[in-house]
């Protein structure tokens, strides 16, 4: 896999996100794959905090949302294919979260299209370096921990947010399971995460300060 070139910014652009994602992919938990999505936060947070902003409450909401969509991004980098569109298959996952999240519906073309449009063209920064290998599992395994204590206090919240986060159980999927309409599960579920954020702070000490909790 070679660090590719390419003849415009934008097309150098998309090259090197499709470079950091197949090295992502390629080794998770290496010095190398966290050094790459260290790079996409840098190119992409503030842009995915903006959307967020313009289609959450406040800005714990669009905080909490981009966390969560670089730890899928993250995870399942695998899924992603070197003949798509890096943009594309970002700004997926960034809509699937927003839409989770929103309460208007019929939103969800509209604003896939202005993701991939900014994605596109953004002159965002280029990040670069990385959160060293060591630092990564400590933060992955104090989240775990904190979830399993999480998940002691809050059993059934727990499970409904492993089902979404976890196991990418579609909406309307958890809504069948826990009984109640998908407006209402995505309520539920903005709760469940209000509810999860204080057993994080203690992990807050090992995040990069320049990434948004």
């Amino acid at each position: 896999m070679a660090d590719p070139d390419s003849s415009s910014p934008a097309s150098e652009r998309a090259a090197r996100d499709a470079f950091c994602l197949q090295t992502i992919a390629a080794g998770q938990g290496t010095a190398t794959a966290d050094a790459c999505l260290r790079e996409l936060i840098g190119r992409y947070q503030r842009l995915f905090i903006g959307h967020c902003l313009r289609n959450s409450q406040s800005l714990a909401d669009a905080e909490d949302i981009v966390q969560r969509v670089w730890m899928k991004i993250y995870r399942n980098a695998g899924s992603f294919r070197a003949n798509a569109s890096p943009s594309t298959w970002m700004s997926t996952i960034l809509r699937h979260a927003l839409i989770d999240h929103a309460r208007r519906p019929g939103h969800e073309v509209e604003l896939t299209e202005e993701i991939e449009r900014s994605m596109e063209v953004t002159g965002a920064d280029d990040g670069s370096g990385g959160m060293p290998g060591g630092q990564r599992e400590a933060l992955n395994a104090c989240i775990d921990g904190a979830f399993s204590v999480f998940a002691k206090a809050h059993l059934e919240r727990a499970d409904a947010l492993r089902k979404v986060e976890c196991d990418d159980w579609p909406i309307r999927d958890l809504a069948e399971y826990l009984g109640r309409t998908e407006a209402a599960t995505r309520q539920y579920l903005t709760e469940c995460r209000k509810k999860f954020r204080p057993f994080l702070e203690r992990c807050r000490e090992l995040l990069d300060p320049q990434v948004s909790w």
